[in-house]
């Protein structure tokens, strides 16, 4: 009798196990770098928009009143951002608190970035 080699059904199968939880684990781990990356990338051009407001409040040659303003900027990423900036004065008369909080929505809770700077008034 001539003795056959190969695979039996039984190793077959459990190759084919391992092989399906290897996969499940490499594509949830390229999941969730898809959505860090996301993440980064919203979070940047959140960030783009903060400075940019922060940068038309420093060429602005009117000196801002302390309280909080709002608005929307279409710029970035093609997405509607929504931002808060707060001004508050500091005990230097020439110097103000700018904090500025971009968010997607403005039912968001925490916002996506959040930059914090100080305007000095020039001249007398």
């Amino acid at each position: 009798m001539k003795l056959q080699r190969g695979f039996t059904l039984v190793e077959v199968l459990v190759a084919l196990a391992v092989f399906a939880l290897a996969a499940a684990a490499l594509i949830d781990s390229i999941n969730s770098g898809l959505r860090a990356e996301h993440n980064m990338y919203q979070r940047t051009l959140a960030y783009w928009v903060a400075q940019n407001q922060f940068a038309k409040m420093q060429l602005n040659s009117d000196w801002p009143a302390s309280g909080v303003l709002n608005g929307q900027s279409e710029v970035m990423g093609r997405h509607v951002w929504h931002w808060r900036v707060t001004i508050k004065p500091t005990t230097l008369q020439q110097l103000k608190r700018i904090e500025i909080e971009v968010r997607q929505s403005p039912e968001q809770t925490t916002p996506d970035a959040t930059l914090v700077g100080f305007l000095a008034r020039s001249g007398p």
